[in-house]
């Protein structure tokens, strides 16, 4: 058929599906346009809150480690202090021919080795820098070129004098020194020390908590000569901290600073350790510290292709719908980062944008989890401090005290009367330093060394020690192991501590003739646990609660200290385990430590 001129004037009907398409494609730009700036706000809003927390947990980690650092050095200029004090010390230097006298002074240099176990040596020289005593009695001479300097720096400075930080194939160590002094101030002789940092300080830095994979922690002089490290690259060699925290460690004394190095970018905090003026650094590859962020590009792409769609299917209102909580996820962003740690992420019903929420909220959740661990160390760490300076000076002048009383008992050693109060006073002197010895532990920080341990074989061993002590109270003790050969990854010493705590604690709380229990016993399955119990016949706890047990300085009896369950509750939970106590109906009590297997789950 021919077409007339009017029929091929006609429009022809696909310019209005043309036209339709071009309405719904404006209406996607538009809609997508401020559903994207919620994307990229909340993203950077997202990417600034991850990068001040990862800024803010750098500088809890160094300021952790440095109150333990600071700790530690005091301690060791107390010693110095101390020993430059002693008037058996200043005697010996005026009177090096007396045999009886090197003897003692020597085993009292070593006392200090022994119980710090961080000198490698302590030496006493007199005015001229002649050799006197050693901590091992060895002969150890003073090379001509450090004497004059030394004699110099001391006669200048007040206290104990430092010398730099010198590290070789035997590790890093550090020297300081301090004059004899007299009780008028007049200088009869110098003592020298020897500190091994390695063996002291690298656990402090070994501490892995919250440097994730790629962290570290670095220990540098003024200079920035890194003579301690921890994490990958452990061995300081000739490394040097990044120029930048040096320089921003000029200017402040804690802090944070973002570098690259070796081809990565790094987040970095440092502070300065107060007294040796050592700076201590914590890094952290920026890729793991905001390792969040790759979940959140990737759900914010896939909710955006969702969007995307539900526009063009399901109109606007759809779109909207969606938005929605995107936008609250974008205010939440900001909020967190406006320091609002607290706020939490509702639960959406998309999947995608679900996840990201449960992302957010398990960060926020491990965040305000480390902040208050934080708090708690920097707690701790202060009671330590505290307690460590009290113990150091009550133990200084207690001894003073017992080397007395022991001289006055050997003067008295024919008046039978004197004789014996002489003794009892040397026992009670032992008592208070073994008193001082459980707080000092119970304050000091530990380090556990996991090594695998037969179940038996430890409950086995730690009974051996008791089984005299029980014999001699007239009660029996009872040894039931349960668990089949069970082995776990334990640091066998510091267990055979708590349990030695609750099996003393057992013995003395039952009465004469009867019997403490020990046991140990594993739950069915691979993945069960194995738990340590100890069980008296006592007048059990009736009235106080649990958790009260566990409090440090809480205790029922007279002598106590009330730190003997409480540092068995520390060394517990340092192996991933947990204690309790139980009323059994029978009476008595039954204090249980559970720890997981290797592999397993609590």
């Amino acid at each position: 058929m021919t077409k007339t001129p009017a029929d091929r004037a006609a429009p022809s009907p696909r310019g209005g599906g043309s036209l339709g398409a071009g309405i719904r494609g404006w209406m996607l730009v538009v809609g997508l346009i401020p559903l994207a700036a919620l994307f990229v706000s909340g993203y950077l809003s997202s990417r600034a809150a991850l990068v001040e927390a990862s800024d803010d947990h750098l500088v809890s980690v160094v300021e952790a480690r440095r109150a333990r650092i600071e700790s530690w050095f005091r301690e060791r200029m107390t010693d110095l202090d101390v020993i430059s004090g002693s008037q058996d010390c200043i005697l010996l230097v005026q009177q090096a021919e007396s045999r009886e006298s090197h003897a003692d002074v020597c085993r009292y240099l070593g006392s200090f080795q022994t119980g710090a176990r961080d000198y490698r040596i302590l030496a006493l020289y007199d005015l001229d820098w002649n050799w006197v005593a050693s901590s091992t009695g060895a002969h150890v001479p003073m090379e001509a070129g450090r004497k004059e300097r030394l004699r110099k720096e001391l006669a200048a400075g007040k206290g104990p004098i430092m010398g730099p930080v010198r590290s070789g194939t035997g590790g890093a160590t550090l020297a300081v020194a301090n004059e004899l002094r007299k009780p008028d101030g007049e200088t009869v002789g110098y003592v020298v020390a020897t500190l091994d940092l390695r063996g002291s300080l690298a656990p402090v830095l070994e501490n892995r908590a919250g440097l994730k994979h790629s962290g570290r922690v670095l220990l540098a002089d003024s200079t920035g000569v890194v003579f301690l490290t921890s994490g990958p690259g452990a061995e300081a060699g000739d490394m040097r901290l990044p120029a930048g925290i040096v320089q921003e460690a000029s200017h402040q004394s804690t802090g944070n600073a973002h570098l690259r190095a070796g081809g990565h970018s790094i987040f970095a905090g440092f502070t300065r350790v107060t007294g040796p003026g050592w700076l201590l650094a914590a890094e952290m590859n920026q890729t793991e510290a905001l390792s969040l962020l790759r979940a959140l590009r990737q759900a914010f792409l896939i909710a955006g292709i969702l969007t995307v769609v539900a526009v063009i299917l399901l109109s606007s209102r759809i779109a909207k719908r969606l938005s929605t909580p995107l936008a609250q996820l974008a205010g939440a962003a900001r909020r967190i980062k406006e320091g609002r740690h607290h706020e939490r992420i509702p639960e959406f019903s998309g999947r995608e944008v679900g996840d990201v929420g449960r992302a957010f909220n398990e960060m926020l959740d491990a965040l305000e989890e480390t902040q208050r661990q934080q708090v708690q160390a920097s707690t701790l760490a202060a009671v330590g401090e505290l307690s460590s300076s009290v113990v150091h000076e009550i133990r200084n002048r207690l001894s003073s005290v017992k080397m007395n009383v022991q001289a006055l008992e050997r003067r008295v050693d024919s008046d039978e009367t004197y004789s014996e109060l002489a003794r009892i006073a040397v026992e009670q002197v032992h008592r208070v330093e073994a008193m001082l010895s459980e707080l000092l532990n119970y304050a000091r920080p530990v380090s556990p060394t996991f090594e695998p341990v037969r179940a038996a074989d430890l409950l086995a061993a730690t009974a051996e020690v008791f089984k005299a002590e029980a014999a001699a109270r007239g009660m029996h003790l009872v040894v039931e192991d349960r668990t089949g050969g069970a082995v776990l990854s334990l640091d066998r010493n510091l267990l055979e501590q708590a349990l030695s705590n609750l099996i003393r604690n057992a013995l003395e709380a039952s009465p004469g003739g009867g019997t403490v229990t020990l046991r140990a016993a594993s739950a069915p399955g691979p993945d069960g646990t194995v738990s340590f119990e100890v069980q008296d016949e006592g007048p059990g706890f009736d009235g106080i609660p649990p958790d009260d047990l566990f409090r440090p300085f809480f205790t029922t009896k007279e002598t106590g200290t009330g730190l003997g369950l409480a540092h068995a509750r520390k060394i517990t939970e340092l192996h991933g385990g947990r204690i309790g106590a139980d009323r059994p109906e029978a009476g008595g009590a039954i204090f249980r430590l559970e720890f997981p297997r290797p592999g397993g789950t609590r």
